[in-house]
């Protein structure tokens, strides 16, 4: 085992997140903080002896993120970036600035007819998803060395239910916000990082197996790739 990641959640939002090595010693934190109309604000990152690693603060007007500032003390200082994110109705773009204002970097996302993201651009690297009442189908990746697709398989039952079919919308609100939020990782892991009206049973190598409790809620996901299985196993707050 190398080692384990804690998550809590209040009102089923993320409330803070726990590293430990394999020795069970903490090594970093997230302490996750909320606006007032519910949607994540600030993410703060602590190391091992409880000092500020990085800032993450996130800017919204009418629902959507418009800005996202990144502060992190490392070893060579503080640095700082600013992604600004502009909407028309057909395409998103966020554009990169680093602490001098100077423009560093580009992402252009582009809407299907329901106005989800189904496209990602950054110049080098294009990303494109088939949806299928919402859920994603297929996703094809190009790049400078070719061209791959890849397949989304799913269980059929049981379906997500709350909490699950909306923890992260309870973070981040739509489904564009969500992918947004992880910039250039977007559609590259949008597996693992939006609300999906099913559960993931195969993508791209990796398996999926799945423990459900008498709620048909689930207390215990396997991830496995290979040789490489990660274990998840979920704790509910019991019912009064």
């Amino acid at each position: 085992m190398l080692g384990t990641k804690v998550t809590y959640f209040d009102n089923n939002k993320k409330s803070l997140d726990s590293v430990f090595d394999e020795n069970g010693v903490f090594k970093s934190g997230n302490v996750y903080s909320y606006n007032v109309t519910g949607l994540v604000e600030e993410i703060v990152k602590y190391d091992q002896q409880g000092d500020v690693m990085s800032v993450n603060r996130i800017v919204y007007e009418n629902g959507d993120i418009i800005e996202l500032q990144w502060s992190e003390n490392a070893i060579s200082g503080i640095t700082t970036r600013i992604d600004k994110v502009s909407y028309t109705s057909s395409q998103i773009i966020v554009e990169r600035f680093d602490e001098n204002n100077n423009k560093t970097y580009e992402l252009q996302y582009g809407l299907n007819a329901d106005g989800m993201i189904y496209k990602q651009d950054n110049g080098q690297t294009q990303i494109e998803v088939i949806y299928m009442e919402g859920l994603p189908l297929s996703k094809t990746i190009t790049t400078s060395s070719g061209t791959q697709t890849v397949a989304y398989d799913y269980l059929n039952d049981p379906l997500p239910k709350d909490p699950w079919i909306t923890i992260r919308k309870n973070q981040f609100g739509s489904f564009n916000n969500q992918l947004i939020f992880h910039f250039d990782g977007g559609l590259f892991s949008m597996e693992s990082i939006v609300d999906l009206k099913k559960y993931l049973s195969s993508y791209s190598g990796k398996q999926f197996l799945y423990e459900f409790d008498e709620n048909q809620l689930p207390v215990r996901i396997e991830e496995i790739n290979g040789t490489t299985k990660v274990i998840r196993v979920i704790k509910y707050k019991e019912k009064v």
